[in-house]
C-alpha cells in the first residue's frame, strides 16, 4: 500500500531534502508541499493525504491551528509534528490539536519512517529525544484547565493574533481571511480584552513570547 504524505514546512531546503528521503522508501509518496499553515489546510482538504508532516513555526497560520483544522475536517488523516520546538507546551498543544506524533527535526530520518508506520497502525508516537516528562505532563494534565492562549482565544482569534504579530494591517488581514475590516477590528479588541493587553505592540510581544510567531 502506498502512503500519501503532505509536507507542511516553509524552508525549501528542508522540504526538498525530506521529500527525497521519503520517496526513497518504496511505500511512501509525497503528494504535495505546503509552505504555510493555510496552504496545509487547503491542500489536505483537496488531496486527502494519509499523513501530514507538520512544522509548527509557519507563517499565516501556525502548525497548531492548521493541525486542529485538518484533524477536525478529516479525522482519518494522521498529523505528525516535526519541529525544532520541543518545549512541553508546544508538544502538548500539538497533541491537543489532534496530532498523533511528534518528532524533533534533529532526529534521524529512520525515526520519522518509524513514526509514520506507527501512527498508521493507530498508535501515538513521541520521539525519545524529547524528555519523558513531556509525555507524563500531557497524560496527567490533558483534562486540567489550561490557561494558555490556545484555550483562552478562539481559533479565529489565534489566527488574527498571528497575522497582527506578523505586521499585517487590518485591511490585509480582512483580505486574507475574507472578512470585513470591522470584523477584524472587533476580533482584535476581543483579543486585547481577553488577554488584558492594550495595543498592537503588546499583542506582538505576547505572540512572540507565547510562540505564535518566532523571530
Amino acid at each position: 500500500m502506498t502512503i500519501n504524505i503532505l509536507i507542511a514546512e516553509n524552508h525549501t531546503v528542508m522540504c526538498e531534502g525530506l521529500q527525497i528521503l521519503l520517496e526513497s522508501e518504496s511505500d511512501l509518496n509525497v503528494v504535495s508541499i505546503a509552505k504555510n499553515g493555510r496552504e496545509a489546510v487547503e491542500i489536505s482538504r483537496q488531496l486527502n493525504p494519509d499523513i501530514v508532516i507538520m512544522d509548527i513555526d509557519m507563517p499565516e497560520k501556525n502548525g497548531i491551528l492548521a493541525t486542529r483544522e485538518i484533524c477536525t475536517e478529516n479525522p482519518s488523516c494522521k498529523v505528525i509534528g516535526f519541529s525544532m520546538l520541543t518545549a512541553n507546551q508546544y508538544v502538548t498543544d500539538m497533541f491537543q490539536a489532534g496530532a498523533v506524533g511528534y518528532i524533533p527535526k534533529e532526529s534521524a530520518f529512520e525515526e520519522l519512517v518509524t513514526a509514520i508506520h506507527s501512527v498508521l497502525k493507530g498508535q501515538m508516537y513521541l520521539s525519545p529525544i524529547i524528555s519523558r516528562t513531556i509525555l507524563t505532563h500531557f497524560i496527567t494534565n490533558q483534562n486540567n484547565e489550561n490557561t494558555s492562549s490556545i484555550s483562552i482565544l478562539s481559533d479565529r482569534e489565534l489566527e488574527i493574533l498571528q497575522l497582527i504579530a506578523e505586521g499585517k494591517s487590518s485591511k490585509e488581514i480582512s483580505l486574507s481571511l475574507h472578512i470585513s475590516n470591522n470584523t477584524v477590528i472587533r476580533h482584535r479588541q476581543n483579543i486585547m480584552d481577553k488577554l488584558e493587553l492594550h495595543n498592537i505592540a503588546d499583542l506582538t510581544r505576547y505572540a512572540i513570547r507565547e510562540g505564535h510567531i518566532h523571530v
